[in-house]
């Protein structure tokens, strides 16, 4: 059985078991991985807040605008009017969710790619040494 030299930046561990450094190594990405795509919600969810926010203050001018309508007509065409700016803006705010999705997506692409070669890299360079 051959030993591995410590070099003290590893903890004694390393010297029984050579892997279980690259396996921190996957856990300390994973974590960073993790860190990036709770990040990503958080500003999805950010973003969400704020559209639903907007909405629900359209909702409150509707009902002032009812209350001030002074007959069918006008209450009709003053709902019309919101329901049309309704769909409007949800169609709008689902191309901006599909489009955050695709760029959450191409990032974590590229964050996994990053720590797999990094990964990959490190435990060459260790399997060498």
């Amino acid at each position: 059985m051959t030993r591995m030299k410590n070099t003290g930046s590893e903890g004694p561990q390393a010297l029984f078991n050579p892997m279980l450094s690259g396996s921190q190594q996957i856990a300390y990405s994973y974590a960073r991985l993790m860190g990036h795509a709770a990040k990503a919600a958080l500003n999805y969810q950010t973003d969400m807040l704020a559209f639903f926010k907007h909405r629900y203050e359209q909702h409150n001018k509707l009902i002032d605008d009812l209350v001030h309508c002074d007959n069918f007509g006008d209450a009709s065409a003053c709902y019309a009017d919101f329901c049309q700016n309704a769909m409007s803006e949800y169609s709008k705010e689902a191309g901006k969710v599909a489009q955050m999705n695709t760029h959450m997506a191409d990032e974590t692409i590229k964050k996994v790619r990053e720590e797999t070669e990094e990964l990959s890299d490190r435990m060459t360079a260790r399997s060498v040494a």
